[in-house]
């Protein structure tokens, strides 16, 4: 540790500020393909980015601005609102052209003093997140000003110090993104399983001779499979409201999830749940689907379904998974959706002994899901502990 370094930022990186001026480009001026992709909060929403929301300048509009459009290998930093989300602008980003808005700003590491992974794990870091607490300033909308970032500390060991930390960290963070990408596989292995039986009714031969069906394919009246029948999600599945949640019940280290519509928003030593549900948001947030598996807290914006039986719990997930969510909003200032607009979904139900093979089939993808699931949980756990010893100097690295 004789040749680490704490300098601050300004000294490591130069902090870029984008166009704020006269030219800075007005809601009629973004379109939903162009030339320039105009970043906002929601591409940033956490350590990389989302490019499902997006806004484009055209080329002539790009050209008027001045500052604050990035170049490969720099990092995005949002500044307002929601302070200390990061985004890397890698090789692996298809937009050549992308600015950020008034509320980012652009963070060019000097290579000479820094390398680019570390500088990624330094953002992550308890070390850089406890300054964003001390130095953010206002009320109403937390701000992060430039004046105050420049003077955050950083600490620098030598370029190969820096690299080895990095490549230990990234290797977790490469196995845990292996995992994750099978789980994404699986799930839509899964979902075209569920298409082929129950959209397109083509069933596996070795299934049709199990549910006791002659021949290659299902025979159809009224245009659904004999046998089968239109029924409502509520046939399936119990559908209940989350409750929200004490703030002194919310707990920073807490050893449940807190939930809400998009997925986790805390954590609370207490429960509400401890079985395997599906979740939907019931208002602000809709037609995010997801699975919650364990004891866990629900806020009061989800609607929670709770299968009526084993076998309809997969067969109901991918039933919400492609429905259309618009077409049951009812708020007029912010999306709403009740209890009784998801019960009345209509469905096809297949017989109950070919929705015991599909349970049988998909069970086993997603028992594999929630294995994987476990290990990122580990190796989260684990990085997220080397992390601080190791940009401390705590654990020593050989090179």
């Amino acid at each position: 540790m004789n040749n680490w370094k704490e300098t601050t930022l300004k000294e490591s990186i130069k902090i870029i500020d984008g166009d704020r001026g006269v030219n800075y480009p007005k809601n009629d001026e973004f379109s939903s393909n162009g030339y320039c992709l105009f970043l906002n909060t929601k591409n940033v929403p956490d350590v990389e980015f989302s490019f499902t929301e997006k806004m484009f300048i055209t080329k002539e509009k790009d050209e008027k601005l001045k500052k604050g459009k990035l170049q490969r290998n720099d990092f995005v930093l949002t500044t307002r609102g929601t302070i200390g989300n990061f985004a890397y602008y890698s090789e692996k980003i298809l937009f050549e052209n992308i600015r950020i808005n008034s509320g980012m700003v652009i963070l060019r590491v000097n290579e000479h003093i820094l390398e680019r992974d570390y500088f990624k794990f330094y953002l992550r870091s308890q070390l850089f997140r406890r300054q964003i607490l001390q130095l953010s300033s206002g009320t109403a909308q937390p701000q992060l000003p430039i004046r105050d970032l420049n003077f955050f500390l950083i600490t620098t060991p030598s370029i190969p110090e820096q690299k080895e930390i990095a490549r230990v960290l990234s290797s977790l963070d490469d196995k845990i993104e292996l995992l994750r990408n099978q789980n994404e596989m699986l799930e839509k292995i899964a979902q075209t399983i569920f298409k082929e039986w129950f959209v397109n009714f083509n069933l596996p031969a070795e299934v049709l001779t199990k549910v006791g069906v002659n021949g290659k394919k299902l025979k159809l009246k009224n245009g659904i499979p004999e046998g089968w029948r239109v029924g409502k999600y509520n046939d399936l599945v119990d559908v209940v409201t989350g409750k929200g949640i004490k703030k002194e019940d919310l707990i920073s280290s807490g050893q449940y999830k807190v939930l809400g519509a998009n997925g986790e928003i805390g954590r609370t030593d207490v429960y509400l749940f401890n079985e395997s549900i599906i979740l939907t948001g019931r208002v602000g947030t809709l037609g995010t689907i997801y699975i919650s598996k364990g004891k866990v807290w629900i806020s009061d914006n989800v609607l929670i379904s709770k299968a009526k039986s084993e076998e309809n719990f997969y067969f109901a997930y991918f039933n919400l998974r492609r429905f259309n969510f618009d077409s049951l909003n009812r708020g007029s200032t912010q999306p709403l959706i009740t209890q009784t607009d998801l019960k009345n979904i209509e469905i096809i139900i297949p017989a109950q002994d070919t929705l015991k093979e599909w349970h049988n089939v998909v069970s086993k993808m997603f028992d594999k899901i929630y294995l994987n699931n476990s290990q990122i949980q580990t190796l989260s756990r684990l990085r997220d502990t080397l992390l601080p010893k190791l940009m401390s100097g705590e654990i020593n690295i050989n090179i």
